[in-house]
């Protein structure tokens, strides 16, 4: 959440001491900071190069006179600005919160009573600004702070008084236009009803995950936000006719913000009583991360760039702070203690970016908390989630969930080829054999028997099915040693194998002896068959390694011990192409498909590489180590073709693999999933989410965002 300050940056502005950055874009910097009284800010400034525009430094004070207008009641609280310094300022109340696009993702569609009780508070906000003569003009989900004691706008940046064409052509519109108004969206005149239209697709997606009007392109959304009528097919039946009066194309047929509240009001009580416990816990996090130690500063470039090194060879539920202590918290700024607070503008870090785009759609799921995870993979029509409590399955188009299956529990009991899934299962006349079995895209069912090999026992814990590739299923079994009819566990004694299973042919075409590692002696963390060779990278009783084996016969070819980190940094599909193998850790490596030898390593000092992609002939991999973000290294020869250029936030450390498009490349960051131009190398746009897994479905232009409960599905280009 906090990047550190850079060798560029200030210690001071005016009188105000400089933590931690918040977020940085072409626009400006937004500051974590300390106010002379103790009080812990959000700190926005210009760049001096836009502040040399007179117009933008003329948007800068009218988004300064708004959130004064607004207050610390409804917004953020202004402590001090100063619109005509040389770098100009403004510093405001650090607020306390999510915002309601990332609260949404993380933890689902809100409850009635949180709609109404979050409509009937932003009401209570447009009100005292449009009394004041204001339109906010840009309402969306982004620009809503969820605290204890109720929503927050902010972000005023295009704000300006009812009636004032001062800054803005006739005929052009500015805002989101997901949530514009029609007549904002024609470039005519965004009244205080434009703010109502605005505040209902708000709390339609509040109450359903997703705009009113869908998700595309802009020139899309706008024509139906002008010409089609709102989806309001899940929002609750008692809210489907006051949200459809504020949707009206006429802005004369939608109600006042004072007659929607009165009509949304049904709750006396604390905001934090209607909240669900998941998003009480990320407020209650939020409170207490600003109260971590900042991050350090980072250093001074060194005077020349560092070259990456190049080296020849051989060609894996807290229950929080209960709802009176977090409104006894001061809610959304924390002014019992010191007016500090986490969750910050969402202005921060996008700036010039593009808007991030809305979700096409969000769903939520029943999961152990930290369960062991496989990657998310697509098969068909069906977004697979393989964890450790059962697989489920979501359709890739709506997010529906489609079936859930505790039979295939374990993220190495399944594998697909893309188009198939199969599963261990205990179908046949002997259900101690170890039988593959094709699995239902549909339901989930065990549909026909692949493969029942006698063999091997059935049923152990330790079991695994490594991969599916050419009609073959690649396994570990365990040999049976008890006669049909009596259960076989494994243990020490367990004598196992690598076995393939021709699926057309429903018989093992080889094997080959692992011996007696134990029940646990092995751990499998990725396995893909390139050209004629398995590969499988693991962890055994000797320490991590990569392992090849010929993937026709039963063939030994060769073992390598890596280090930990590259085992660390493997998740999801191992990389590879027709020559070489791609792991991450403290370097990026490339391992000859044909030795296993290391053929080159691209590092930098004190970097950590997640787990790599390779596309066309480049490697693509997420640095989480200082201010992190993407690189692109030539798969010939390890030389650094680009990298992020001031990426929003670092990527995790040993994080998963980006994701690339034909236009992007995505990653997970600390903020949640930046999409990174191919062309500029800059971040076009970060999609606020906690999500820990991406994969993607190219046919259904769809990237999907896995998190501990939740999974959200974003354009992909």
């Amino acid at each position: 959440m906090l990047s550190p300050l850079t060798h560029e940056d200030p210690a001071r502005i005016a009188a105000h001491q400089l933590l931690a950055r918040l977020g940085s874009g072409g626009m400006g910097t937004v500051y974590l900071a300390r106010t002379p009284t103790g009080r812990t800010a959000a700190l926005k400034t210009m760049h001096p190069r836009i502040a040399a525009d007179p117009a933008s430094r003329t948007r800068f004070r009218l988004e300064i006179d708004a959130a004064r207008v607004i207050g610390g009641r409804y917004g953020a609280q202004v402590f001090d600005a100063d619109p005509l310094a040389p770098t100009p300022w403004l510093a405001t109340e650090y607020v306390i919160g999510p915002p309601l696009g990332d609260a949404v993702g993380a933890c689902g569609p809100l409850p009635e009573p949180a709609v109404r009780a979050l409509g009937a508070a932003l009401c209570e906000a447009l009100g005292q600004l449009h009394s004041s003569g204001v339109v906010h003009r840009d309402l969306k989900p982004s620009n809503i702070m969820v605290t204890a004691d109720g929503p927050r706008l902010i972000d005023f940046g295009i704000a300006r008084a009812a009636g004032d064409e001062h800054l803005t052509r006739t005929g052009t519109a500015a805002g989101t236009p997901a949530y514009m108004s029609p007549e904002q969206a024609m470039g005519d005149e965004h009244e205080a009803a434009g703010d109502v239209f605005a505040l209902a697709g708000v709390l339609v997606f509040a109450a359903t995950g997703r705009a009113p009007f869908g998700s595309g392109q802009a020139a899309d959304l706008l024509y139906r936000v002008r010409y089609a009528e709102p989806d309001l097919s899940r929002v609750p039946p008692a809210l489907v006719p006051l949200f459809a009066r504020c949707l009206a194309k006429d802005p004369s047929r939608r109600p006042a913000t004072a007659d929607l509240r009165a009509h949304l009001a049904t709750h006396s009580g604390e905001f934090t009583d209607v909240l669900p416990q998941p998003l009480l816990d990320e407020i209650g996090r939020r409170a207490t991360a600003v109260w971590l130690p900042s991050p350090p500063r980072l250093p001074a470039p060194a005077p020349a760039p560092h070259e990456p090194t190049v080296t020849s060879g051989s060609a894996t539920g807290s229950s929080g702070p209960s709802r009176r202590r977090l409104f006894a918290l001061g809610g959304g700024s924390l002014l019992a203690v010191a007016a500090a607070g986490a969750g910050a503008w969402s202005w921060w870090g996008r700036a010039d970016r593009e808007q991030a785009p809305s979700a096409v759609w969000r769903t939520t799921f029943t999961a152990p908390a930290s369960e062991e995870r496989a990657a998310p993979l697509v098969v068909g029509d069906r977004l697979i989630v393989n964890g450790s409590s059962g697989v489920r399955a979501f359709d890739v188009a709506t997010g529906d969930p489609s079936w859930s299956s505790g039979e295939l529990a374990g993220p190495w009991r399944t594998a697909a080829d893309g188009s198939r899934m199969f599963g261990l299962s205990p179908v046949g006349s002997n259900p101690y054999a170890f039988t593959v079995s094709s699995v239902g895209p549909a339901d989930g069912s065990f549909t026909a028997r692949a493969a029942m090999l006698d063999k091997w026992a059935g049923g152990l814990k330790y079991e695994r099915l490594l991969c599916v590739a050419d009609d073959k299923a690649f396994a570990v079994a365990g040999v049976k040693t008890r006669k049909q009819g009596e259960t076989q566990t494994d243990g020490p004694d367990t004598v196992w194998s690598l076995l393939a299973a021709d699926l057309g042919r429903g018989e093992a075409v080889w094997d080959l002896s692992l011996g007696r590692t134990g029940s646990a002696g092995q751990t499998y963390v990725m396995a893909r068959v390139v050209g004629e060779s398995l590969i499988i990278c693991g962890k055994g009783t000797s320490g991590p390694y990569i392992a090849s084996y010929n993937a026709s016969y039963a063939h030994h070819n060769w073992s390598v011990r890596i280090a930990p980190d590259e085992l660390r940094s493997g998740h999801g599909e191992l990389a590879a192409d027709d020559r070489n193998i791609y792991l991450g850790g403290d370097a990026l490596r490339a391992r000859s498909l044909s030795t296993g030898k290391t053929v080159w390593s691209f590092k930098r000092s004190g970097t950590a590489f997640g787990a790599p992609v390779v596309v066309d002939g480049v490697v693509y991999a997420g640095d989480g180590t200082g201010s992190g973000g993407l690189v692109a290294v030539d798969a010939d020869n390890g030389r650094l073709i680009w990298r992020e250029s001031d990426p929003p936030a670092p990527s995790p450390r040993f994080g998963p693999a980006p994701v690339v498009g034909q236009a992007h490349v995505y990653r997970r960051s600390a903020n949640g999933i930046v999409a990174v131009d191919r062309s500029s190398h800059k971040a076009a746009w970060t999609f606020r989410t906690d999500a820990t897994d991406l994969t993607a479905s190219p046919s259904h232009r769809l990237l999907f965002a896995v998190a501990e409960r939740s999974v959200v599905a974003l354009p992909f280009a």
